[in-house]
């Protein structure tokens, strides 16, 4: 149990406490690319222009 809670997969981790553990390179892309485009959709907001975002 020790073992699989040191490398992040642990119950702590299933019932979403604790640390995330390790994240893959596709997820960290992810995140960053996010993170752009919420930039990005800011710095048009305060100039003025808004576009509409869909979610499902």
């Amino acid at each position: 149990m020790k073992l699989l809670a040191t490398m992040g997969l642990g119950l702590r981790r299933l019932l979403g406490k604790g640390q995330k553990g390790r994240l893959s390179p596709l997820e960290k892309e992810r995140m960053s690319f996010e993170r752009d485009v919420r930039e990005q959709f800011l710095k048009l907001k305060e100039k003025g222009i808004n576009l509409p975002v869909f979610t499902l």
